[in-house]
């Protein structure tokens, strides 16, 4: 039987902006792992930084071994030829420790296409170094 290691139940991402001044991003995330709901929450220079650091703040204390995981490549591009702010996003992460896995996400939501890259890119590395 395949092993899921963790399931998202809840992302929410927060944008502050305050006039003339740099945006600070929030993520709030909420994780069943293994039966077991962590809900953590963490700041970042963007909203991607943001819901990486608050996925490893829930994730780290069953999984230790991501303190050496890394985010190491972010890159989004249009997925069609529909161009605006309706396109589908096609968004592609490099990320894990001296080992790497390329993992990709593709939906009209950047942050949606985004959590599917980071998110399959930590469960590639929690399998390779034998959670499953």
């Amino acid at each position: 039987m395949k092993k899921d290691f963790f399931k998202l139940i809840r992302l929410t991402v927060v944008n502050i902006r305050e006039d003339g001044d740099r945006s600070d991003c929030e993520a709030s995330i909420q994780v069943d792992i293994g039966g077991h709901v962590e809900h953590t929450a963490s700041g970042g220079v963007g909203p991607v930084n943001a819901i990486d650091l608050a996925l490893r703040k829930a994730l780290i204390s069953y999984y230790p071994e991501l303190e050496n995981f890394k985010l190491k490549d972010y890159k989004v591009e249009i997925a069609g030829n529909i161009g605006g702010t309706e396109a589908e996003v096609f968004v592609q992460i490099v990320s894990g420790t001296e080992k790497e896995w390329i993992t990709y996400g593709r939906s009209e939501n950047v942050l949606d296409a985004s959590w599917d890259a980071l998110a399959t890119g930590v469960k590639n590395f929690l399998k390779e170094i034998g959670g499953e």
